[in-house]
């Protein structure tokens, strides 16, 4: 096979990159980008929810305690004093329920961060995975690029050396090639009249 032959082989061959990354690269982008900034709204927390059910619960058995307990040493009868200290032990339940809206605040705000951590590094990671593809992809093309260099360079040198035979024989050349280009001519001449007197 010639270089030429050779060479137009390369050249049809040449590598294409090819991003398996990109589409997954651009929706971890958006998901990072068009996320929204942090917000805290204690009745959209379900922890907060619960918290505050029990509190309820917990404060309405301390109030029917507490009422028992006021009639048990009135003899049965509800008093003022017995419906304000039930009051008052409901109301500490619930007053205990605002100490924890802190502690929920920074809970969700920590998951926050760790899902945008997260984000950030599935971006990361196709980053990676991309830039991995690039280098593998730039090694092929060096390797296609220089087989391609070298068979052009081949294909170059073949073409000229057939030109060179092309132009010897035809007569061109030298001064010595074409002196003995028409001694061999002549020779020819002379041995053919040779034979043809025979």
């Amino acid at each position: 096979m010639t270089a030429a032959q050779m060479l137009k082989i390369i050249e049809g061959s040449k590598p294409k990159y090819n991003d398996r990354y990109k589409y997954a690269l651009e929706n971890a982008l958006k998901l990072l980008l068009n996320r929204k900034a942090f917000s805290y709204n204690k009745d959209d927390d379900a922890q907060y929810k619960n918290y505050r059910a029990k509190a309820i619960r917990e404060g309405k058995i301390a109030m029917e305690d507490t009422l028992g307990q006021a009639a048990s040493l009135s003899g049965g009868l509800s008093n003022s004093y017995a419906v304000s200290a039930a009051q008052q032990q409901y109301n500490n339940n619930l007053n205990q329920l605002q100490n924890i809206i802190p502690q929920l605040y920074a809970k969700a705000l920590e998951r926050y961060k760790l899902e945008g951590e997260k984000l950030q590094g599935n971006v990361n990671n196709y980053l990676t995975l991309q830039n991995n593809d690039i280098k593998a992809f730039e090694k092929q093309l060096s390797a296609w690029q220089k087989d391609r260099s070298y068979y052009l360079s081949k294909a170059k040198q073949e073409a000229a050396e057939a030109e060179k035979r092309a132009k010897y024989s035809r007569g061109g050349g030298t001064t010595k090639q074409k002196r003995k280009a028409r001694f061999r001519d002549k020779l020819f001449s002379l041995l053919e009249r040779q034979r043809l007197k025979r």
